[in-house]
């Protein structure tokens, strides 16, 4: 898995990469959660761009709102701008918190 957090003015670019193996995971869930809670601890708001048209979904499920798409952005392929901010993690928190509380053997 890799992670970066980019700043950008007061907010921060965040690009996720993991094995795809490791995707159907709780581990992998539970790692970008807590990823993204210290994120969120930094900067107010957070901002993914992905040409994956399928991965929109899976940014909405986590709390991002889709602002948006770039034209031709992207290896002349459209890509996707979504944003997470503090306050609509907080409802992320309110599904998936429980896992931020589990060890890697999904025990408390």
């Amino acid at each position: 898995m890799v992670a970066i957090i980019e700043q950008c003015f007061d907010g921060a670019f965040l690009s996720y990469w993991c094995a795809p193996e490791l995707r159907p995971t709780k581990y992998v869930l539970r790692t970008f959660l807590k990823i993204l809670k210290l994120a969120l601890e930094t900067y107010p708001c957070i901002i993914g761009i992905t040409k994956q048209k399928h991965l929109i979904e899976t940014h909405l499920k986590l709390g991002y709102t889709l602002r948006g798409d770039l034209p031709e952005f992207w290896a002349g392929e459209s890509a996707y701008i979504l944003v997470l901010t503090r306050e609509s993690f907080q409802q992320t928190l309110k599904t998936y918190g429980r896992l931020l509380k589990e060890n890697n053997s999904g025990q408390k």
